[in-house]
């Protein structure tokens, strides 16, 4: 028998189950060598078609079109030059493309290629030569990737202008190419070329942005490891929590999918944090504590981890559906977390984000008002600090409404930031609402770095010990070490107040948890949340 809140090591015939660092690494490769293939292929159809369209060459000279053909010869050799190059690059294992180079060639592949329609236009009659249509196919280069519309759309607008600004900058060298300009006819084509390009490469991006999010769905009807994920039971930007069902253990477990393109900041950093999150919480034994299952990387290159499934509700849910809690129930589920930090805490990690969003209030062994602490994305660990920077620049790790004021600062932060946000997430236990409460998440993180907190008893109609609102008042002082050193000894004064051990759970109807992944903020920030939903029958 597994003790409470271990974690289980669960063997995976498909799934290598590895270190945070080698899972990332795999992922990084996969879409590396994905895109690496889908460069060559079309490195090797440039390299191939370029000297293979002299025949249409050698036909435009016999229509009776006016060129050099040996000119026209060495501008298709050197462009499938360099596409030869690229294909052969691509070949190489001892000194294989980087991600970097990859990243330039992506760019310079495009970009070559309508230079090159440009430069037998140029030759062959400028503006009104019938090279000129060759453009509408240029765009389909675009696809050695799959990226959201966003990405690709930059370099897109740039491709396009490759070709016209090529054709009115050779008006400066060749007089008959700028007599055209004074043509209609001549600036008809060039209108022509252009809008047909443009149509061709919007239809591109909305491909590869279709095929980039079907390749972020594929997982949805398929099995990671010997887990068959059932349902959805949330999603975000970056990723998905699924129920699954694992036929070894016979039971249901949630399954969080992180689903990224290596090579992008945002997804680099969510990968680093769902590394973090794993191997900060798989550390941690405590039953108020999130159990993780199991951890891996998929056929596919999917980072995955297995954690228990709750039912039950978040804290904000419960402050939502109930209202104000009666203080010796505030202390019951508040000191549950507290002891839950302790432990990460004398371990060196510091949570970051605490907030009722990540407090999940479940029945465990028959016992209602069972707390569990959730997500660890953000942590931070005292022993390894460059864990610190895995924020975008000018983020700020942790959530408005409970974010210590050292955060907002931009102070080190240790264990009284937390001490601070379960403070923070008491007081909201006793009134329903927050300490500070404005109207932009900007200026209620200024309030909690200037403004004084006004003690919860005049914000309820409940009766709050002296003792009690004490601890609050001390843990949502502005300066830490004016509060309590770590989230043990905050449990410790919360143990010793009047109300502790005097609330007593009654037994109530669980509800199913949807835990969810909510679009990325601005801040990059990835909280997991956790919304209740009514029991199948109801």
């Amino acid at each position: 028998m597994t003790e409470p809140g271990r974690a289980l090591s669960i063997s995976e015939p498909r799934a290598t189950t590895t270190t945070g660092v080698d899972a990332r690494g795999a992922l990084e490769r996969h879409a590396h060598l994905t895109e690496l293939r889908r460069m060559r292929d079309l490195c090797l159809v440039a390299a191939i078609a370029m000297p293979a369209f002299f025949g249409y060459d050698l036909l435009f000279v016999a229509a009776g079109g006016q060129t050099d053909l040996a000119l026209l010869a060495l501008i298709r050799a050197s462009f499938a030059s360099y596409y030869w190059l690229v294909v052969a690059r691509a070949g190489r294992t001892l000194s294989p493309i980087s991600p970097a180079e990859l990243a330039v060639h992506r760019w310079l592949l495009p970009t070559s290629l309508m230079l090159a329609i440009a430069a037998l236009s140029i030759e062959t009659g400028g503006l009104t030569s019938p090279y000129g249509a060759s453009v509408i196919l240029m765009p389909c280069s675009l696809l050695t990737s799959a990226r959201p519309w966003r990405d690709a759309v930059p370099q897109a607008i740039v491709v396009n202008l490759v070709y016209p600004v090529a054709m009115l900058l050779s008006a400066l060298a060749f007089p008959a190419i700028s007599a055209q300009l004074h043509e209609p006819a001549a600036l008809f084509d060039l209108f022509s070329n252009v809008a047909l390009a443009a149509t061709v490469t919007l239809t591109v991006v909305i491909a590869t942005h279709l095929y980039w999010q079907l390749r972020r769905e594929t997982f949805a009807s398929k099995s990671i490891g010997r887990y068959e994920l059932r349902r959805r039971l949330g999603r975000g930007g970056m990723g998905e929590v699924w129920a699954a069902w694992h036929a070894g253990l016979s039971r249901e477990v949630a399954v969080k999918l992180l689903r990224i393109d290596a090579g992008r900041e945002a997804d680099t950093i969510a990968a680093q944090r769902f590394e973090r999150e794993v191997r900060a919480t798989v550390e941690l034994s405590h039953p108020n504590t999130i159990r993780v299952l199991d951890f891996g990387t998929s056929d596919e290159g999917l980072l995955y981890y297995a954690m228990e499934l709750l039912e039950g509700e978040n804290v904000a849910q419960l402050v939502k559906r109930e209202g104000a809690l009666p203080p010796a129930r505030a202390v019951h589920l508040t000191l549950q977390a507290a002891r839950a930090l302790g432990e990460a805490h004398a371990r060196g990690i510091v949570h970051r984000d605490v907030k009722p969003e990540n407090l999940f209030v479940t029945t465990a062994g028959g016992e209602s008002d069972f707390v569990k602490v959730l997500d660890f994305g953000i942590a931070k660990s005292l022993a390894h600090p460059e864990g610190a920077t895995l924020t975008q620049t000018g983020a700020i790790a942790g959530s408005a409404t409970t974010v210590s004021p050292e955060v907002v600062s931009g102070k080190e932060v240790g264990p009284p930031a937390d001490v601070y946000a379960l403070g923070a997430t008491l007081y909201f236990l006793l009134t329903g609402r927050y300490p500070f409460e404005t109207n932009s998440s900007t200026t209620t993180m200024v309030a909690h770095l200037t403004e004084p907190v006004v003690p919860p008893s005049v914000r309820t109609q409940n009766e709050i010990p002296r003792d009690l609102e004490d601890v609050v008042m001390r843990s949502l002082q502005k300066e830490p070490g004016d509060r309590y050193v770590d989230a043990r000894a905050l449990a410790a004064a919360l143990a010793e107040s009047s109300l502790a051990g005097t609330w007593r759970p009654i037994a109530t109807t669980s509800v199913s948890a949807v835990i969810t992944r909510p679009t990325m903020p601005p801040t990059d920030d990835i909280p997991t949340r956790v919304e209740a939903a009514r029991p199948v029958g109801d």
